[in-house]
């Protein structure tokens, strides 16, 4: 007997952007749907349990995996998360016992819980490191964040909100210790995103060019001391 798939009534309309620009991205929802980063990434990760969407590729774009009358034939919406829970894994919540895994190896092994997530972003790629940093954001409380297009970005990865002041962040995972350069660009890419603070985040730290270049333009720097802080702060 074929599984019943059943969706949300939010992650439906996600689904239809999703069908009629062709393009599964975050982004795409924030702007179409005018949802924060968190709610549309996690609206993007129920289209990828549902098996509308493929899984997160890095720089590649995520693969739509139906068509969108496949979907209409073959998908239910509903408001109820006990049906969602129960069609999409017999009331498994995976995520659950994948988090409590986690937890009990860190546990097991001794390790603070920011030392873990630190070795975990250290083997990030780029656009992974991105994401990761935009929902950090949103945990300590930043509002209307945005990833930006990548290619053509202006020197700037994400934009949020917090306090009614406009951030325009970098984001940068690297095996050294950060130059100058990353200043300068968001720098200039705050003023192109007329935004009012900009900052580099890193899970290095920062060369004395580097920190001699943000005290002359007055950006701030975010390095892996600055990351533990905040992670903490959430745990």
């Amino acid at each position: 007997m074929q599984r019943e798939i059943v969706v949300s009534e939010d992650a439906h309309k996600a689904a239809m952007v999703v069908f009629d620009t062709g393009q599964a991205s975050v982004s795409m929802i924030q702007r179409k749907l005018h949802f924060s980063y968190g709610p549309a990434a996690r609206l993007i990760d129920q289209l990828e349990r549902a098996g509308i969407v493929g899984p997160f590729l890095g720089s590649a774009p995520r693969p739509i995996l139906v068509t969108k009358d496949f979907y209409l034939a073959n998908y239910k919406i509903s408001n109820s998360p006990e049906e969602i829970k129960r069609a999409a894994n017999s009331g498994i919540d995976i995520d659950q016992i994948i988090k409590d895994e986690l937890e009990w190896r860190r546990r097991q092994g001794g390790t603070r819980a920011y030392a873990c997530e630190l070795d975990r972003v250290d083997s990030m790629s780029g656009p992974e490191f991105e994401r990761w940093c935009a929902g950090l954001l949103e945990n300590n409380g930043f509002t209307d964040i945005e990833l930006t297009s990548g290619s053509g970005d202006q020197g700037v990865d994400v934009l949020a909100e917090k306090d009614g002041i406009k951030y325009a962040f970098q984001c940068k995972c690297y095996s050294s210790d950060l130059g100058n350069k990353p200043v300068q660009e968001v720098h200039a890419g705050k003023y192109i995103y007329q935004c009012h603070v900009g900052v580099v985040i890193t899970n290095r730290y920062f060369t004395q060019g580097a920190k001699d270049a943000a005290k002359a333009t007055g950006i701030l720097l975010w390095d892996r001391d600055k990351l533990q802080s905040m992670i903490e702060a959430v745990s």
